[in-house]
């Protein structure tokens, strides 16, 4: 009897959810209206959108290459039924790429027709997402095209973001990002990079199970066109090679650091152990050091590593990126041959140059990255490039090139600013902060300035003391002042030493600029009420008593469909609650015997067996003088 009981609950269960809307006809099963709905699609998209998750306003996409595709509604808009398809520009009767489904719940592949996606349950849900990976070399321009049922007989199709186009292109996260393009931009915009480690046993097969998987501290710099950190089909330098075979940054630091003005911002970020989790840093830029750098290890490993390398921020507009997105594909140093992820030293000879790693190369089965039907690698990580500020900054003012960002003193030190005495400061083996000079080894002792002692000749007694006041001491005499770089918020090491100028009467008056705000977040709540959030951010903050800056995030009550009894007796039974009585209105006449009301709301209506609310307006007659006749 108890399997029988448990038996029907299981067939209702099933049923209820297991309804599904129908597209297309037998004579189209590729037709993308709804088969059971007799009235016409309502105008517009109400919300609904196709995006490429990680790409902001995507224009292209990479033959071969896998992109997760969501369709995703507005809160707190939901839907029930959907069907997404993706088709050629120039044959729309075409489909284009494959899909794979990511969660069998909610999507299932539309019968007879195996190209498109369409709801497995009329559920609600606010988003689905199924994995596309894009048609070969020669394909042109794709369109992918959504229908979305939003209840019963309203449903959308194909208007505003319910299509999106991608045309073939290059890869956007290669190592090329049009270095070249000089910029004309202004201002010394501050970003915010945030590294985003994808690398996990669900996401990539092969994954070095137990103890020691990890990202190795991220290290870069904000530069000019004219110093390469690391790129495709070049050479590792003995920094590249210690961050790749080892995950220590000190040598590529020292690198960076000796190139002096090519540096606007050394980048680095504390690693990740285990592999997950997030690393940000900040960094500057201006229009000579507009390029960015950076690269991490993924451990353990022979020498392989992710990252970027030049991604140009300067738009062609003159102005500068607000978000850049990057995903990131594994790549070989070219110094160790080893083939897993745990294998024994082999060192490479001779060197070979930084290459990429695929699914097809090494064309070996041991490599965890390998596949005989040459599927795609899945992103590791993805890097996100952010403009958080933009310095104000007048184009007709030089802009600084760095060589007052960086005093190396040949290379590995502290930052030292004009005039000033470096300190006699010894560190530790090992240490990564400047100044890098082992103790002792003498190993980096040719790449070392002396050590500066204060001056002999001005010592106090060479002061005749009675020509200056007791309380005053001479500039001479003062010792040489320490000045530790300037660190910015985070991990990000900024190395641009030059003071904010001090304000002084009548410099302009600069309000507050802020961004739009974004798009409201999901619902808090996956039934009944809750709230969403939406953001913005400050680009400019006021100066010399501008305007301030107003909210950055604000937030406002959602509510969904009910949620059942049982959940979190959110169905309990409450009394209806009043709000206060309002002023009497006037009377209804100016003369003899009237009518006076007063109103108030309901704050909070009754629920289950509680107290019904009461009336919500109340009359009684008023008197005014008699009415002549």
């Amino acid at each position: 009897m108890t399997r029988l009981l448990l038996f029907f609950v299981f067939f209702l269960s099933v049923h209820h959810h297991g309804q599904c809307y129908d597209f297309g006809s037998v004579d189209n099963p590729c037709g993308r209206e709804p088969a059971t709905i007799d009235l016409p699609k309502r105008e517009g998209s109400n919300g609904y959108t196709i995006a490429l998750e990680g790409h902001v306003n995507p224009t292209t996409y990479v033959p071969g290459k896998t992109y997760h595709v969501t369709l995703r509604s507005t809160p707190p808009v939901s839907f029930k039924g959907f069907f997404l398809i993706a088709l050629r520009e120039d044959d729309i009767e075409r489909s284009s790429g494959t899909f794979r489904i990511l969660d069998n719940i909610q999507s299932e592949v539309q019968p007879d027709c195996p190209y498109a996606i369409k709801d497995h349950a009329s559920m609600t849900k606010t988003r689905i997402t199924v994995e596309w990976t894009a048609p070969p070399i020669g394909t042109g321009c794709v369109l992918f095209k959504a229908t979305v049922i939003q209840r019963k007989k309203v449903w959308f199709m194909d208007d505003g973001d319910l299509t999106l186009r991608l045309c073939e292109g290059d890869d956007t996260n290669s190592n090329s990002n049009d270095e070249s393009l000089d910029c004309c931009a202004c201002g010394s915009p501050k970003y915010k990079i945030t590294f985003e480690g994808m690398w996990s046993s669900r996401t990539h097969r092969n994954f070095p199970g137990g103890y020691g998987d990890h990202w190795s501290d991220l290290i870069g710099a904000s530069h000019t066109r004219d110093y390469t950190i690391w790129e495709y089909d070049g050479m590792s330098t003995p920094g590249v090679k210690q961050v790749a075979e080892l995950g220590s940054p000190i040598a590529l630091e020292r690198e960076i650091r000796a190139q002096g003005s090519n540096i606007k911002t050394v980048i680095t970020a504390p690693g990740l152990w285990p592999a997950i989790g997030n690393m940000t840093a900040l960094f500057r830029t201006n229009r000579t050091h507009n390029l960015v750098s950076v690269l991490t290890m993924l451990g353990p490993s022979p020498d392989w590593c992710v990252g970027i390398s030049k991604a140009n921020l300067c738009t062609e507009d003159c102005g500068w990126e607000e978000m850049k997105v990057f995903d990131l594909q594994p790549w070989d140093a070219g110094t160790d041959s080893g083939l897993t992820y745990r294998a024994a030293n082999a060192p490479t000879r001779p060197q070979e140059p930084i290459h990429a790693i695929s699914s097809s190369f090494p064309a070996n089965e041991q490599s965890p990255f390998y596949s005989s039907s040459r599927v795609p690698i899945r992103p590791l990580a993805r890097i996100y490039l952010e403009r958080i500020e933009l310095r104000d900054t007048s184009c007709d003012e030089p802009v600084n090139t760095g060589e007052d960002d960086l005093n190396l003193n040949h290379g590995g030190g502290m930052m030292v600013k004009p005039g000033m005495t470096k300190p006699p400061m010894m560190v530790k083996p090992g240490m990564t902060k400047p100044p890098m000079m082992n103790k002792g080894n003498g190993e980096d002792a040719p790449t070392m300035p002396p050590k500066q002692m204060p001056p002999k000749e001005m010592p106090p007694k060479e002061m005749p003391p009675k020509e200056m006041p007791p309380a005053q001491v001479p500039v001479e005499q003062m010792p040489p002042k320490e000045m530790p770089p300037k660190v910015m918020p985070g991990t990000g090491e900024e190395v641009d030493p030059i003071p904010a100028r001090p304000r002084r009467p009548g410099r302009p008056v600069i309000d507050c600029m802020m961004t739009e705000f974004g798009p409201w977040s999901e619902c808090s709540s996956t039934c009944g009420k809750g709230t969403m959030v939406r953001k913005r951010m400050i680009k400019q903050k006021p100066r010399n008593g501008g305007v301030k800056c107003g909210k950055t995030k604000e937030k406002k009550r959602c509510t969904l469909e009910r949620c059942p009894r049982n959940e979190q007796q959110r169905n309990r039974d409450r009394n209806c609650k009043m709000d206060k009585w309002g002023d009497w209105f006037p009377c209804s006449v100016t003369c003899g015997e009237g009518v006076q009301k007063r109103m108030r709301r309901v704050k909070k209506p009754a629920r289950g067996n509680g107290r019904p609310c009461e009336a919500t307006i109340e009359e009684r007659v008023c008197f005014n003088p008699a009415c002549q006749l």
